[in-house]
């Protein structure tokens, strides 16, 4: 009876070994997709760089306003220091034949020093300016559009950060299950052999190795209760929510098989990645800021119209025509100009170099996943190998053909290949989330 008890344990063992489903999991259970969907919503990472985005549409806005008119008020109240003395040369006012010149001669006015005001306003529609604001315009809305592919580049890496460490917890999440039960069947395990061992149907080194068995399942289970806590703590973060937020996860798919054109695969991460358009927006904007270096050397001209007043004399001016303002002489434009000219050079050589490192990278994740593809294959066909091994040993110790201590053996084994295809099934989902991100593919 009390063998017939011991293998039922075996096979009690085997089946754990065999991943049977146990009670789900407490707590709210989140799919991948939903991981994905509340990462894009609540990262902060995402949220900073949408921010950053918007700051740059605004500086968009703040270029254009530079093509609007510009008005210029000055007030300037006070006392005067000294008297004011205003000279009228003769004939200013005109000459008449019945009265001559008026006035007849050049006339000093004097005004005594006092309270006065004087009042400047101009209003200024620029002009030759325009041509240098739509180049500022323009390179103000590469800057947003490089922004752009920053939240792109952001956001495809929090969702492949997000796969990444789902992909993890489902892992370590279903070996956690596993090794619960197992620790629950080596108790009762070691509850017989002590039995067994009490009415001398077992020797006592038999119960030591369940033992040392229960022990390691314990430790095991501690390790990953620390792992997956630790681990749960990152994705809540990631999620933009509290650290502590319980929840769990579905479990893993099995992988399908297509195929990876390699030169496809290329062709559309030199097309689609974010780092690649934005070295591309970098060469425009660097040929822009040349170009607004160069319009340095044209004039500012507007059409203004002035209005000044002396309140003291009551003098009034008003004028309209074509303002310009030039500085003919600056030695540092050119070499500005020069520097300008360089940071385009460098721009230019950047877009190769990137494209470099994409292709390289793309062609990388391919050969990743297709390795992970063939683990995987190995690992699926040493498990079935565990699985029958376990069977057969579980057979001879029905039979007393084979040992408690070689039945715990085959046992452990059978769980070791679970747990590395566990993995292998990891790298798989892994690789190819990598690729993924490598195409540039939006999430």
């Amino acid at each position: 009876m009390m063998r017939v008890m011991a293998v039922s344990l075996v096979a009690m063992l085997a089946s754990v070994a065999r991943g049977q489903d146990g009670p789900p999991p407490a707590g709210e259970v989140l799919s991948l997709d939903e991981a994905v969907k509340l990462s894009l919503q609540g990262n902060r990472s995402i949220q900073n760089a949408a921010l950053q985005v918007k700051r740059a549409d605004a500086d968009v806005g703040a270029a254009k306003a530079q093509r609007l008119p510009v008005f210029d008020v000055q007030v300037l109240a006070g006392r005067t220091l000294s008297p004011v003395r205003i000279t009228v040369p003769g004939g200013a006012f005109g000459e008449f034949e019945s009265t001559g010149p008026i006035p007849s001669q050049d006339t000093v006015v004097d005004v005594p020093a006092g309270t006065s005001a004087l009042v400047s306003a101009s209003v200024a529609q620029p002009l030759s300016q325009l041509y240098k604001v739509g180049l500022g315009v323009k390179s103000n809305e590469l800057s947003r559009d490089i922004d752009r592919e920053k939240l792109r580049a952001e956001r495809a890496s929090v969702v492949n950060e997000v796969k990444r460490l789902y992909y993890t917890l489902v892992q370590h999440q279903s070996a956690l299950q596993a090794a619960e039960d197992q620790v629950k069947t080596y108790r009762e395990l070691d509850r017989v052999v002590a039995e067994y061992v009490s009415r001398e149907t077992a020797l006592p080194a038999d119960r030591l190795d369940v033992q040392a068995q229960l022990r390691a399942g314990e430790y095991k289970v501690l390790s990953l209760r620390n792992a997956l806590a630790t681990e749960k703590e990152r994705m809540n973060s990631l999620l933009g929510r509290e650290l502590d937020y319980d929840f769990s996860l579905a479990a893993i798919p099995e992988a399908s098989f297509e195929e990876v054109d390699l030169e496809a695969a290329v062709a559309h991460a030199i097309e689609r990645r974010p780092e690649l358009r934005q070295a591309r927006l970098q060469v425009d904007q660097a040929d822009t800021g040349r170009r607004i270096k160069k319009a340095e050397y044209i004039p500012d001209v507007s059409l203004a119209v002035t209005y000044l007043t002396f309140t003291s004399v009551h003098l009034n001016v008003a004028q309209v025509g074509m303002q310009l303002k030039w500085q003919p002489f600056d030695f540092g434009r050119g070499k500005e100009l020069a520097a300008s000219t360089l940071q385009l050079e460098q721009a230019k050589l950047g877009v190769r170099e990137t494209e470099s490192q994409v292709r390289i990278d793309v062609a990388s994740r391919v050969r990743k996943l297709h390795e992970a593809r063939g683990l995987l294959e190995a690992q699926r066909i040493a498990r079935e190998a565990a699985r029958e091994k376990l069977r057969v040993t579980t057979k001879r110790y029905e039979t007393e053909a084979a040992l408690l201590k070689d039945a715990l053996q085959a046992q452990a084994t059978l769980g070791d290949a679970n747990a590395e295809y566990d993995e292998a099934l990891l790298g798989v989902w892994t690789a190819r989330s990598d690729l993924e991100k490598a195409l540039g593919e939006d999430p």
